[in-house]
């Protein structure tokens, strides 16, 4: 019994061991570039899964033998980064009556399919009663919520709106603001469909530029997410199961290479405001997990608040069995987080909104964190 209790040691041990080993090699994916290694760069997204599995041996640990415990707990600690992007622990601080309110969120044009049913005036009764000083939207065609058009509900609490169309067949995003936008551009990138805006709003703490993100979709059809949702629920036979895989492999290998380009344009402009001393808020449906190159690429010189002041896995796509956080919002250093949050009560849309309140530093804030900057740099 006891060598047989030894060989079962062994071989679970050797299993957590190859379990830790995947999550470092999946947590590093969002260092990997798509544009070369497209099949690489995408195995983030089965971070979470080695995740589980390496906190079960926690579990199993403790009651076959309590001191191999130690295995899956410095997995923890060695993957300490990537399990944070994921899933951040953090305890929210004051929102003070200054805070700016950021609202971000995807309506699937406001969820017009054809049935009558009051999706699109939902949505927007949602975002009034929010009462967020800023919303950004993605797919937000303003024209179709149930034949009237968006601003006719809109513009009673918010009077500047501006609404951009990706022509001739893409996309509309747009902003609600309660402060005047006092400019506004196109941020370049190729792309059939999606769009990305850059807004200067005058608020009452200094001009803000505001990033409204869509990066490029996954493509994925019908028949492609009812596959994804049959695999992860286990319903698909040996024989499709590779064969439907690697389709799905392929397809998001090849979204993620269209969208590098796309967040190292969006990165470039940041950087580029950041040089004039633009104070930045950033928000938008990336199409991609946390562990990924476009969401790494362009919060190298934001702060991510959701990975800052939030605390859950913060899911915020919720069709055929994807569920991940694709929705971000993000800011300057010149801004703190104070409480940020994806809000699973409404489900009118395949994205759940994420909402942030942030406050402005003040000047000693802010030039305590430029010194310490420029010593790391000079380090």
């Amino acid at each position: 019994m006891k060598k047989i209790k030894g060989l079962a040691t062994l071989i679970l041990s050797s299993v957590n061991i190859v379990i830790i080993v995947a999550m470092i090699a999946t947590g590093m994916a969002d260092h990997i570039n798509p544009s070369t290694h497209p099949m690489m760069a995408v195995t983030g997204i089965l971070y979470p899964l080695f995740l589980i599995a390496n906190l079960t041996f926690i579990v199993i640990w403790i009651f076959i033998s309590p001191r191999h415990v130690l295995i899956p707990v410095v997995g923890l600690v060695i993957t300490y980064y990537p399990t944070r992007r994921i899933c951040p622990l953090n305890i929210s601080g004051e929102v003070p009556d200054n805070a700016i309110k950021v609202l971000s969120y995807n309506v699937f044009n406001f969820n017009d399919d054809g049935t009558g049913i009051d999706t699109g005036i939902g949505m927007a009764e949602y975002i009034l009663e929010n009462d967020a000083d800023i919303v950004c939207l993605q797919e937000a065609n303003p024209h179709i919520i149930k034949g009237k058009k968006a601003d006719s509900i809109l513009n009673k609490h918010y009077p500047h709106i501006m609404w951009t169309h990706k022509k001739p067949s893409g996309e509309w995003i747009g902003i609600l603001s309660k402060h005047p936008i006092i400019a506004s551009e196109k941020i370049a990138y190729e792309s059939e469909g999606n769009i990305s805006m850059a807004y200067k709003v005058q608020t009452s703490q200094g001009d803000v530029t505001v990033i409204n993100c869509h990066l490029e979709s996954n493509k994925l059809n019908k028949d492609d997410k009812d596959s994804f949702r049959k695999i992860v629920r286990g319903g698909v036979n040996d024989g499709n199961l590779k064969q439907d895989s690697r389709k799905l492999l392929d397809k998001l290998a090849e979204a993620a290479r269209q969208r590098a380009p796309q967040a190292r344009n969006v990165a470039e402009y940041i950087s580029t405001a950041l040089e004039k001393g633009d104070d930045i808020i950033l928000c938008g449906d990336f199409n991609d997990n946390p562990i990924s190159y476009a969401r790494r690429t362009i919060s190298r010189n934001l702060t991510d608040c959701y990975i800052e002041s939030a605390t859950g896995p913060g899911i915020s796509y919720n069709r055929n069995g994807m569920f991940v956080r694709i929705d971000n919002i993000m800011c300057s250093s010149t801004f703190t987080p104070c409480t940020t949050f994806v809000d699973r009560k409404i489900r009118l849309s395949d994205h759940f909104p994420i909402i942030s309140q942030i406050k402005k530093k003040d000047k000693e804030q802010i030039k305590h964190y430029c010194s310490l900057r420029y010593t790391e740099q000079e380090l």
